[in-house]
């Protein structure tokens, strides 16, 4: 029969097929989530993250809201840390079923998480979580501290 031969997949293709699957059943019309895995000797590998082997793109309608509105980071940061860390969970549950690379990928260190705001031409960056910590790319007359 067509098709009956076996077919080996490392831990890290179907962790990254896993990921791209459970964005598109995430994704709507007014929340997108996407995944991305650079190499590392990609020239459009991002360089603020060296270590980040998987990028984790957020966007929402809410984000556009708080932007327009000129909402303080705080509030922002209220809806992006609730979205991070429903992704990452998604990533733990993924990574418990592969054992090799549940202990080689430090969720902390070799990911980093995205929140994108449309300036209707192309997608900025609002801010990124990377190794426990918030980095803000977006201009404080954007978003006020």
């Amino acid at each position: 029969m067509v098709g009956q031969n076996p077919f080996t997949v490392t831990e890290w293709d179907w962790f990254t097929l896993q990921l791209r699957l459970h964005a598109m059943e995430r994704s709507a019309k007014l929340f997108v989530v996407r995944y991305g895995f650079p190499e590392h000797d990609d020239q459009n590998h991002q360089t603020h993250f060296p270590e980040a082997y998987v990028q984790c793109h957020l966007w929402c309608q809410t984000t556009e809201d708080l932007i327009r509105k000129k909402a303080k980071r705080g509030t922002h940061l209220e809806f992006y840390l609730s979205w991070v860390r429903s992704e990452l969970e998604r990533l733990r549950e993924i990574l418990r079923r592969l054992p090799a690379l549940s202990k080689e990928l430090d969720l902390h260190r070799n990911v980093v998480f995205t929140v994108l705001h449309n300036d209707g031409m192309t997608s900025l960056a609002v801010c990124h979580f990377y190794d426990e910590k918030v980095h803000w790319e977006i201009p404080v007359d954007q978003v006020p501290e």
